[in-house]
């Protein structure tokens, strides 16, 4: 898993990726 942006950006996307699954 490529870190860009700094660890700040990989949990926004975690975050992210987590409530899309939620919703689903």
């Amino acid at each position: 898993m490529p870190i860009r942006g700094g660890p700040t950006l990989q949990r926004r996307r975690l975050v992210h990726c987590h409530l899309f699954y939620l919703r689903v």
